[in-house]
């Protein structure tokens, strides 16, 4: 699920974390933008954008403690629901009307009772499908993350370890209860952060997009119209 593109080298996690860190002042400002665009006006997908900001900011301080303490149960869950945020906003770009979308959302319906634009639900499967062809990552981290969110195989298996040099037939394993038990590379955390740094960045361009189209609407209609 690494979003990493080859480089020289690999960052270390304290190197990682001020990476993400530093996106807050991002989200502060593209949210004041919106907030400010076209006289102030406001609309429903700026409800949802601050929604999802918000979402973002209190997800990102909870996602780097667990990640300083090592706790892959929260890690996970934490990515695969930032994940969910980048989901659910970018649908607005696919809808008939992004207004009614986000109204309806407001209103407490779910997305995958809605439908895009050429009649396909708003299922998690039809959104990770429109952004990976652009974002390969995103099927990546929606397929490992998504099960830590429910009790499943994934949480057994980190629990488990197996004795080594053991025979094929009677092979034993070894189990420990309790916070602190599960031990993991830090290459898998690095993973992680570099996966929510993606989202958040992912994030980050659909909210501009939204600034710039709140704040130039004629503008907006004309490109919209280019073959």
């Amino acid at each position: 699920m690494d979003p990493r593109s080859s480089g020289a080298g690999s960052p270390t996690i304290e190197e990682a974390i001020p990476r993400l860190d530093s996106r807050k002042s991002e989200l502060y400002e593209v949210t004041k933008g919106i907030l400010e665009a076209y006289g102030r006006a406001l609309y429903p997908l700026d409800l949802l954008a601050y929604a999802t900001v918000n979402r973002t900011l209190h997800f990102i301080p909870a996602f780097v403690h667990s990640v300083e303490t090592r706790n892959f149960f929260v890690t996970a869950p934490l990515l695969r629901m930032q994940l969910d945020s980048c989901l659910r906003f970018s649908a607005a770009w696919i809808v008939p009307s992004c207004q009614d979308y986000a109204s309806e959302i407001l209103s407490g319906t779910e997305p995958r009772k809605l439908k895009d634009a050429k009649g396909r639900k708003l299922t998690d499967a039809h959104l990770v499908s429109i952004l990976s062809p652009e974002f390969p990552w995103v099927e990546s981290v929606y397929k490992h993350c998504s099960g830590f969110v429910h009790l499943s195989r994934a949480h057994i298996v980190t629990m488990l370890t197996e004795k080594p040099e053991q025979p094929k037939e009677g092979r034993e394993f070894t189990f420990k209860l309790g916070y602190g038990t599960v031990v993991l590379e830090d290459d898998r955390y690095l993973e992680a952060i570099e996966g929510f740094i993606a989202c958040v960045d992912l994030l980050l361009t659909h909210l501009k997009g939204w600034h710039f189209t709140k704040d130039n609407p004629e503008q907006s209609k004309r490109l919209a119209r280019r073959p």
